[in-house]
């Protein structure tokens, strides 16, 4: 594409996307007539693909001879079909000896597919040489005599660069990186086998920069995995395939995940040792899609789940959404509004017992499953996922003003609960006067990003305006800034792993938000949060605090922020996680902690059961 720009802030934004990736690339500032490109590999799973172009500034901006290209490439690790069947491992033991061979082995074996040049390009079937290597592995008596096999192995398997040239400029630890990894797994090969870590220490410091990195594709600092195979044509995969299962899960984590630094050493490294026994002694597709969930919560992230997989079993099925709104108050679930006079329920009915299992005991259920930043995250989630039943009817207990009854509620299909839940939300009005001289606005029903500047001119010569961010934003709101801030100022900033060392993840320029406006809105501007500002809504947030006369008002945001990064497992079981890290300009950590509010305020029972917004009441306090 060509493209010609004007403009003093970043001005065009190209973006592709496919079904589970994108890429993207910002054209800054004024440009003459130059040529750009923007490419993502394909896969199995990009059934669609969109080129889209994103105008943040006014322009103008020229544009001609768009092409779009598609070609098909292939490798050797693609003519490899030798266990299409399955792996061939029937059973693994899970003796302490054998689990410290098979953890040994999975760091190594995770470690040369991310950083053997061979392997980066693209001319072995990782997974294959798997189970060409298992069943040796298996044999051995010893972690030494693993060290042993595995060096035969690797040491003929190709030049570690094509200019037969080892670098020995890994990066360190500095202000450019966030963090290096640590490789503190091999100071135990040391004394196991020399030559085995002389080895991989030279390969730690292979040139990588002409490989296709074929496992893994850094694409605008945003990982992806396009050429994992997904093995769906068994939901329960064998012995061998869960095993590598949890290989790759675990050491993409480790290699890719941005803030696998904040994931301490000593509970990342047992995890592998934790769940060799629960991958491989799952009894059916449930137990194991449960382990890959359960495995997903040492991450405590809430963009990290089982985002679906390619089949439903029975026992997730649950075809009935329950006609409630309800949260968890003072760490009950409590009913918070009506939804369209659907049942009996009234607000601040607390629910002690759904189909006679108390509330309490589903929160412990669902720790095992659901990855949450924080508590108050993982309450929010649970509250959503519980409005999901199996049957037609649901029974609850509830408490009432000190009295205990017995609801039953009949749950709609989506066809009938879905609309109607939208409409409950696109009925309520996104901008509105709450008095003669303060506005409130929440980017949620119909909002679309076309109607800030209508909002913005209302609410021009308001005293004050509140905006609801307790939401996930049906659109950006980044320009925000450009009317609400008087200059460009630095918000964030990201980071993002280096492709040609994985596990080494650096810190990205700062992101600036506004422009100099000496218009800018001057009354006051209270944003309210809580643990539904998440993702969007908090990098929205984090830019909204710069405004010189904010205020934040409510409970932390939910501490998971950054765009999505998908991977799948054998049984067609696609998981999501965040892909890169997002900070304050300073470099403070949002992840987990959430954004905290300058005036605290918790929603409480007794303000739901009297229908009083505690959050919007203390900003018009402030306000006044």
């Amino acid at each position: 594409m060509r493209v010609k720009t004007q403009s003093a802030n970043d001005s065009l934004l190209m973006v592709v996307s496919a079904m589970d990736t994108m890429a993207m690339q910002w054209i800054k500032g004024s440009t003459d007539w130059k040529d750009y490109t923007v490419s993502i590999p394909l896969s199995s799973n990009s059934q669609i693909m969109i080129p889209q172009l994103m105008f943040p500034d006014t322009g103008p901006y020229w544009i001609a001879e768009t092409t779009v290209e598609m070609t098909q490439e292939t490798y050797p690790a693609e003519e490899d079909h030798e266990f299409d069947a399955g792996s061939a491992i029937r059973a693994i033991p899970t003796d302490k000896n054998s689990i410290d061979k098979l953890v040994l082995l999975g760091k190594i074996w995770g470690f040369l597919k991310y950083y053997h040049p061979m392997v980066c390009d693209g001319q072995y079937n990782w997974d294959y040489e798997l189970f060409r290597w298992l069943p040796e592995i298996l044999k051995s008596r010893s972690k030494k005599e693993v060290c042993e096999l595995v060096f035969n192995k690797v040491r003929p398997m190709g030049p570690l660069d094509k200019g037969n040239h080892i670098k020995t400029d890994f990066p360190a630890c500095d202000s450019l990186y966030y963090s290096i990894p640590s490789f503190s797994w091999m100071n135990e090969i040391v004394h196991l086998h020399k030559p085995l870590y002389d080895l991989l220490d030279s390969i730690k410091h292979a040139d990588r920069t002409q490989t296709i990195h074929y496992y893994n594709k850094g694409l605008s600092s945003m990982n992806s995995f396009p050429t994992e195979a997904k093995y769906g044509d068994n939901l329960y995969p064998d012995a061998g395939f869960r095993l590598l299962a949890l290989y790759r899960y675990w050491n993409i984590i480790e290699y890719f995940y941005p803030y696998r630094k904040d994931i301490t050493d000593k509970s990342w490294n047992r995890v592998l040792a934790r769940f060799i026994p629960l991958f491989v002694h799952a009894e059916n597709a449930e137990e194991y899609r449960s382990t890959i969930d359960y495995l997903g919560t040492y991450l405590k992230d809430n963009h990290t789940s089982r985002q679906y997989s390619d089949s439903i079993l029975p026992a997730e099925e649950r075809n009935y959404y329950l006609p409630v709104f309800w949260d968890f108050v003072e760490q009950k679930l409590t009913v918070t509004d009506d939804f369209e006079g659907q049942t009996t329920l009234k607000k601040g009915d607390v629910v002690c017992q759904i189909n006679g299992v108390e509330v309490d005991d589903l929160v412990k259920r669902y720790a095992r499953i659901i990855s949450a930043s924080n508590e108050r995250s993982l309450l929010y989630a649970v509250a959503l996922d519980l409005i999901q039943q199996q049957d037609s009817v649901t029974d609850l207990n509830i408490r009432r003003n000190d009295k205990t009854l017995k609801v039953s509620i009949s749950g709609l299909t989506p066809k009938e609960y879905f609309p109607r839940k939208a409409k409950s939300f696109s009925d309520v009005p996104y901008y509105k006067w709450l008095s003669d001289s303060i506005g409130y606005f929440s980017p949620i029903g119909q909002y679309r990003s076309d109607s800030l500047p209508l909002v913005m001119a209302e609410f021009k010569d308001a005293k004050a305006i509140v905006i609801d961010m307790r939401n996930y934003p049906c659109d950006l709101l980044h320009h925000m800034a450009d009317y609400l801030l008087p200059h460009r100022v630095g918000c964030t900033r990201t980071t993002s792993v280096v492709p040609d060392f994985p596990g080494v993840v650096r810190w990205n320029d700062i992101q600036y938000f506004g422009k100099e406006n000496p218009d800018c809105y001057p009354g006051k501007v209270v944003v309210l949060i809580n643990e539904k500002t998440v993702s969007m809504g908090e990098s929205i947030v984090a830019i909204l605090r710069h405004c010189p006369n904010a205020i934040l008002v409510g409970s932390p945001t939910a501490g998971s922020d950054g765009p999505i990064s998908t991977f799948v497992l054998p049984g067609a079981v696609h998981v999501r996680f965040t892909g890169e890290g997002f900070y304050f300009a300073n470099k403070e950590g949002i992840q987990n902690r959430g954004i905290s509010p300058d005036v605290n305020v918790n929603v409480t029972q007794k303000g739901v059961a009297s229908d009083t917004d505690e959050l919007l009441l203390k900003a018009l306090d402030i306000i006044e």
